[in-house]
């Protein structure tokens, strides 16, 4: 039986979808993908972005970077061109449109009427003053906090207190550490009815991303989901407000003219909240992201199947094998159909296991074996001539691949224009055995539907022949 076909379109490069947006707007996380999640604004990009930048500015396209962080977009844009990035890419942060609109230099953002509308001075709390930074040699790169600026111009006044405070700021930085604090502030937040007002992620987004949340309080989704439990109220400002307007090119632009690349699974969501597309950077941290949402899935799955009974148990595992076991008439033929199914796919899993015993644990992404033309009927399917332990980086990939369309599903968007994986960005990359692999899998899809027979007694073969010989090979 051949699974379902993927959906999510693999790039080697931003070369091949570049030509079909007139701006391309770069997730600062994107630029440091390849280092893992967390990377510093001031450490150096990757090199793949830079090119991709530099190649799209000789092209004409509009390019900008954008950031959900407290840091205002000059001090941003300063740390990216020192970190190697064109001087003619413009940044934008979702910590200026705040501080615009609290010095009432710019129109009114709609999700800070609220506090805008509110007593003056405005009474803010900031977080930032709690945390314990990753690197105190960043503390001084970052500036004056602008919250601070506007206090003495007379804008606002910053307490030391929640309670005396009107809104309390999350204004400290990925990798800050806030340790217990955070949770007496998430506390003292719901009970006084104190809004915490973050520049992170959009409303859309949080709420995303805040449904697989636990009950701690070690991130941003983790406190806003307990901050909404206890009743509280949660001001988001996205990273996408305001961008194009303060950019000077809402006039210029459509929303089917704008990519986003990003490495974060909430930008996702944020983008599809402004009609824009998302090229994701399938790496450590969306890989994170679908983990805890898979293992939230799958508590809530385990819970659900306590109040049902056997027979529904068995309905939800195997449909057919209890329709066909339901009617009498029907189980005769059905049933030796249903077991040599339920037979073969228990000999398929006991041999994937024991190729992972023998040879090393795999990378999921790193390597792929080589693939014969897809467009030959005669060829053999890739999955017939390769080691098993590049079948199980296969089927690894293609397990993401799944859970990101799942994930998608559930929050209600449409799969992202491209996946990159793994990060970082590149511009033109040669196209190597990982992203020929899958893609040649997707194509055969259809046509080991059309020739089922064929494709499964390949398949059933070379899956014998690997338990035998690896029966052989872990025998005295």
């Amino acid at each position: 039986m051949a699974s379902r076909p993927l959906k999510s379109r693999l790039l080697a490069g931003l070369k091949e979808v570049a030509h079909l947006y007139r701006c391309i707007l770069f997730d600062v996380g994107s630029l440091h993908a390849g280092r893992g999640s967390g990377g510093s604004f001031w450490e150096p990009c990757a090199a793949g972005a830079i090119c991709s930048a530099q190649e799209l500015v000789k092209r004409d396209k509009l390019v900008a970077v954008v950031a959900g962080t407290a840091l205002r977009s000059k001090s941003l844009a300063m740390a990216l061109h020192g970190a190697g990035m064109p001087a003619s890419v413009p940044a934008w942060s979702s910590g200026e449109l705040i501080y615009r609109n609290l010095e009432g230099s710019s129109a009114s953002c709609e999700q800070l009427l609220p506090l805008l509308k509110g007593p003056e001075p405005l009474k803010i709390f900031r977080l930032g003053a709690l945390v314990k930074p990753r690197r105190w040699s960043e503390v001084a790169r970052r500036g004056m906090p602008a919250i601070e600026l506007l206090e003495k111009c007379g804008r606002l006044k910053c307490v030391l207190s929640i309670e005396d405070a009107h809104v309390c700021y999350w204004d400290a930085y990925e990798g800050d550490e806030l340790g217990h604090w955070l949770e007496d502030a998430v506390e003292l937040c719901s009970e006084l009815r104190v809004p915490l007002l973050q520049p992170l992620r959009g409303a859309a987004a949080l709420h995303a991303l805040s449904r697989s949340a636990g009950q701690g309080y070690g991130s941003l989704e983790n406190a806003a989901h307990n901050i909404q439990r206890l009743g509280g109220t949660v001001i988001s400002v996205g990273k996408l407000e305001g961008c194009l307007e303060s950019l000077g090119w809402s006039s210029e632009l459509a929303s089917q003219d704008i990519l986003l690349v990003t490495p974060d699974l909430g930008d996702l969501v944020e983008a599809a909240a402004h009609g824009i597309d998302a090229l994701l950077l399938l790496g450590s941290r969306a890989k994170g992201q679908l983990a805890a949402w898979r293992a939230k899935e799958e508590h809530q799955r385990i819970e659900r199947r306590k109040s049902l009974s056997v027979s529904q148990r068995v309905a939800e595992d195997s449909p057919g094998l209890l329709a066909a076991a339901n009617n009498p008439f029907l189980s005769v033929f059905r049933l030796p159909t249903l077991l040599a199914e339920a037979t073969r796919r228990n000999a398929k899993h006991r041999a994937k296991q024991q190729a992972a015993v023998l040879s090393p644990q795999p990378n999921p992404i790193a390597s792929f074996p080589s693939v014969a033309d897809a467009g030959d009927e005669n060829e053999t399917p890739v999955s017939a001539t390769v080691h098993p332990s590049s079948l199980l980086q296969q089927e690894a990939a293609e397990d993401v691949l799944r859970s990101l369309e799942c994930w998608c599903a559930a929050a209600g968007v449409s799969v992202p224009a491209g996946v990159v994986m793994p990060p970082p960005i590149l511009w033109d990359g040669q196209e190597g055995t990982a992203l020929a692999a899958l893609r040649s899998h997707q194509c055969l899809a259809s046509r080991q539907v059309a020739f089922p027979s064929r494709a499964s007694q390949k398949q059933d073969g070379y899956m014998s022949e690997m338990t035998a010989s690896s029966t052989k090979a872990s025998s005295p």
